[in-house]
């Protein structure tokens, strides 16, 4: 299951940040807290967040594929 398609800036470390109308300077940030990229410098992207996937019982969940941001396709239709 994935989620709707959602305007994020990306940095380059790969952090994704909340870009309120599509833009960076809506960012909440001034910087990423790990790579201390400027939200200027940040890409807006369209994306959608993957959860991960655990299978196996409650009490004994087993990761199978971790959640990830998926970028967009720049030719798909929105």
């Amino acid at each position: 299951m994935s989620y709707l398609w959602e305007k994020r800036a990306l940095c380059g470390c790969g952090r994704a940040f909340h870009a309120w109308r599509g833009k960076t300077f809506f960012v909440d940030v001034d910087c990423c807290p790990d790579c201390g990229v400027s939200r200027d410098d940040m890409v807006v992207r369209t994306v959608r967040w993957n959860p991960p996937v655990y299978e196996g019982p409650w009490y004994r969940r087993t990761l199978v594929c971790e959640g990830l941001w998926e970028i967009k396709p720049s030719g798909e239709p929105s």
